[in-house]
């Protein structure tokens, strides 16, 4: 049982910055401000004082600043015993948010996690303890907890608008500051999806590496910065054309091929019910031609395209990889 009383408080001792407790994210506190002025503050803040006439808050940093929001200047307040230690009022903090009305985000679980880690002494007291107070934390997210508090709060408001994993967030962060704002600000224009993001991520590694130059000077070239302030596109097209035209930077050859193989294709005019199927990367010379058919005859007719097929000059072009070299 923790010895508390309640008291008004001047909101102007109350120290807003001091974060020590502070498990919840910076989200706006519009809505919660209209709440309490129209019917008040239902669950009392619990503060601590940290020195005579100032405050520590412990839980309620919303709802206290909900209330300045407002114009209120002082509040109705539990204020803990000074014999309280700090393990009690983080408990109470992380309590206080994991049984509110919806579940703790992840950026909240990892801001919990890593404030409990600085009072154990070992992983299993920490999981003990996350659980005793709903989070039910595994030993290898720990570390990724961790990092991704560490991370600078752009990066952590990306996990938590959920426009980003935290393992992409965390790799983000291993980046210059001026790439990782660049991803960001790319990944927050378009919201691929995880996968399209580590794609992404991983070419433009790839061709930093090779053109020695880092990669916010990529995603500022022309053929990518024209994509991204065209409005005739849409954010569904500008992933995609800006997909293709960062492969197009990483696999030049590769991407001269697959043009190639489209336009050889398209003038062999194959039939309804045939395909053909390139090597992947065209690393192989073995190509795949794929047939459906219901009976004889069509299968009788599938035989006499292939037999025209052999001769075709588009057919040979293909095979012979014939590319110009532009």
């Amino acid at each position: 049982m923790v010895n508390s009383g309640e008291k008004w408080v001047d909101l102007n001792t109350v120290d807003m910055d001091d974060d020590l407790y502070r498990i919840s994210s910076t989200e706006s506190v519009a809505a919660l401000a209209d709440s309490i002025g129209s019917i008040g503050l239902v669950n009392l803040p619990i503060l601590e004082e940290k020195a005579p006439n100032l405050f520590r808050i412990v839980c309620g940093f919303k709802r206290l600043l909900a209330c300045r929001v407002i114009g209120m200047e002082t509040v109705r307040c539990r204020v803990i015993s000074s014999a309280c230690s700090p393990m009690t009022c983080l408990t109470l903090a992380i309590a206080d948010n994991t049984m509110g009305p919806k579940p703790p985000g992840i950026l909240d679980q990892a801001r919990a996690v890593d404030k409990i880690r600085s009072f154990c002494d070992n992983g299993e007291d920490l999981s003990l303890i996350a659980g005793r107070l709903g989070l039910h934390v595994d030993h290898s997210l720990v570390e990724k907890y961790v990092r991704l508090c560490s991370l600078p709060a752009y990066l952590q408001q990306l996990v938590e608008d959920d426009v980003v994993s935290m393992a992409i967030a965390i790799e983000l962060g291993a980046l210059e500051d001026r790439d990782a704002m660049a991803l960001s600000g790319l990944f927050d224009a378009l919201r691929p999806t995880a996968s399209q993001q580590k794609e992404l991520l991983s070419a433009l590694k790839a061709i930093s590496v090779l053109h020695d130059t880092d990669m916010a000077a990529i995603l500022e070239l022309p053929e990518l910065s024209g994509i991204m302030e065209n409005d005739a596109f849409d954010r569904k097209q500008k992933i995609q054309n800006v997909r293709q035209a960062i492969r197009k930077r990483r696999y030049p050859v590769i991407t001269r091929f697959e043009s190639h193989f489209r336009q050889q294709v398209l003038r062999l005019n194959l039939p309804r019910g045939m395909a053909l199927m390139a090597p992947r990367d065209f690393e192989s010379p073995l190509y795949t031609l794929t047939i459906d058919f219901r009976d004889s005859i069509e299968l009788r007719q599938h035989a006499e395209t292939i037999e025209s097929l052999c001769g075709s000059s588009a057919l040979k072009s293909l095979l012979r990889r014939d590319i110009e070299d532009t």
